[in-house]
């Protein structure tokens, strides 16, 4: 485990650093909300600089979140930008481009984004439930919406002198063993035995680690991205009226002793821990793949990136800051090329869907 006070030095050293640009889509709750709290303490008033753009549904929240923030850090920038429904990625162009008017507006020849934290999801027990894009609306959460904001916010990245740090928080490391892999059904297309909560988080984690390495590879020295397990953290999702009835009643049942089973991570720490994968720890991929990379200032590794090579881009990393071992999980997948389809896969999506048709591959 990577201790806190290492977290506090690379995160203080990250505020202190530069004048940051931050984008949190689904930032109104939960771990997306911790993160930006952690942001804000981080930087306080002796920080370089700090604007923040606050993507999610909930204005109310987002206000209360800005007025707390602007207590800790009063001259800098916290801004709300309401989302309806960021499943569809028409919403996620839409929001895109009001970040790349307001940015360019603000920043002039200067606008980017260093770092970008997502964290939008839908907690889901269900059958597969199909959005008029035609995706399946958790998978679109969770890798195609969040795939979509990298891609439409590129140029701002690759802007950032920092470089630039994508972060998506969700299972990293759960897809070992593949379980329910279905590699000639990629959408989860089909029966109420062929969608599962585990087939539909195997698919994402192993579809998010391919276009990560994608994208790592032609972003090189400009973009780092992680994918990251939180571990257990209380946040109102657990909460949701929308749930079954019987996992509310079985979480009002364990949640106030869930601690003695399996460790609970604060909301202060789970804002900390994510905000430090924006570090040195995890650079973005060397343009010469020369192996310089030993170690931070601080003294850390540089993480090795889920294609086995130290400082490669593309990061899966643990709640404790370290790295998951996944490399024996994508060997059949390497070798029956599964990047390439993927990458195709999920562009022709992109495709269909800005053509204003529905996706049906």
């Amino acid at each position: 485990m990577v201790d806190l006070q290492s977290v506090r030095l690379t995160n203080s050293a990250l505020v202190h650093r530069q004048p940051l640009v931050a984008v949190f889509t689904g930032g109104t709750s939960g771990i997306g909300e911790y993160t930006i709290r952690g942001l804000a303490a981080h930087h306080g008033k002796t920080g370089k600089g700090l604007r923040v753009y606050i993507v999610g549904r909930n204005e109310e929240a987002a206000n209360k979140i800005i007025s707390d923030c602007l207590k800790i850090c009063p001259t800098e920038e916290f801004i709300f930008l309401k989302a309806s429904d960021l499943s569809l990625l028409r919403e996620v162009d839409r929001v895109c481009e009001k970040i790349r008017q307001l940015e360019e507006v603000k920043a002039g020849e200067s606008a980017r984004i260093d770092l970008m934290v997502m964290s939008h999801a839908d907690l889901w027990f269900g059958e597969r439930r199909e959005t008029e894009e035609g995706l399946d609306k958790t998978m679109s959460f969770l890798f195609y919406s969040r795939m979509r904001f990298i891609t439409k916010l590129l140029p701002l990245l690759r802007a950032s002198t920092l470089p630039a740090h994508v972060v998506s928080i969700y299972g990293a490391g759960l897809e070992k063993g593949l379980p329910n892999w279905q590699p000639n059904n990629l959408s989860l297309r089909g029966d109420d035995k062929t969608y599962s909560k585990s087939a539909c988080r195997t698919h994402v984690i192993v579809m998010t680690t391919f276009y990560f390495e994608r994208l790592a590879q032609q972003n090189a020295g400009k973009v780092s991205l992680t994918h990251e397990y939180p571990g257990l953290v209380m946040t109102p999702a657990f909460v949701n009226p929308s749930h079954p009835w019987w996992f509310r009643l079985i979480w009002t049942i364990v949640s106030p002793v869930i601690h003695f089973f399996r460790p609970v991570i604060p909301a202060e720490e789970t804002g900390k821990r994510v905000l430090f994968l924006c570090g040195e720890r995890f650079p973005p991929r060397s343009k010469t793949q020369a192996k310089e990379y030993a170690t931070t200032a601080d003294g850390l590794a540089i993480a090795t990136s889920t294609d086995g090579v130290r400082g490669n881009g593309a990061y899966s990393e643990w709640h404790t800051g370290e790295t998951n071992d996944v490399d024996e999980t994508y060997i059949p997948l390497r070798r029956d090329g599964f990047g390439d389809k993927i990458w195709k896969h999920t562009n022709e999506a992109f495709d269909a869907i800005e053509r204003g048709e529905r996706f049906t591959g």
